[in-house]
């Protein structure tokens, strides 16, 4: 099977929140964020952080199951995931930055992954980026501002 190319997204955003305010909301409420079905499926070895190091999420999506695992979890600046398994796409990583701003956060957020299917990879990309600006960003913008 042909792989196709690296796809890379990055994603900047700011926040009126503290960074462990945006960090905590990113990591406990993963699943109000991105469309589908999400299901921890394995806690972190630290019991005070489920969502944290090693923990397992499968996200069921129309004719799609994934399974990601997280691979960096450092309250409050740092997130790294993986996909282990699902979907025409592999070695997907993301990795989400935190850092404090004068106005309260910054996200620099970054998605690679390589297509097994060259043309399927660019419209993952698009739907990704899309996603992104029209849901998850904004649920995450109204998450916050009530917080």
């Amino acid at each position: 099977m042909t792989t196709g190319p690296r796809h890379v997204l990055r994603f900047q955003d700011q926040f009126e929140a503290p960074p462990e305010t945006v960090f905590d909301h990113l990591t406990d409420h993963w699943d109000t964020l991105w469309p589908g079905r999400f299901h921890r499926v394995r806690n972190a070895a630290d019991p005070r952080t489920p969502n944290g190091l090693g923990s397992l999420r499968r996200i069921a999506l129309p004719g799609v199951t994934i399974l990601e695992e997280i691979t960096a979890y450092q309250r409050p600046v740092l997130l790294e995931y993986r996909t282990l398994r699902g979907g025409p796409i592999r070695d997907h990583r993301g990795r989400v930055n935190l850092s404090p701003c004068p106005t309260g956060t910054r996200l620099d957020y970054e998605i690679r992954f390589d297509s097994t299917i060259p043309v399927l990879g660019t419209l993952i990309a698009q739907a990704l980026a899309l996603t992104w600006r029209h849901y998850t960003r904004p649920r995450l913008h109204a998450a916050l501002d009530q917080a």
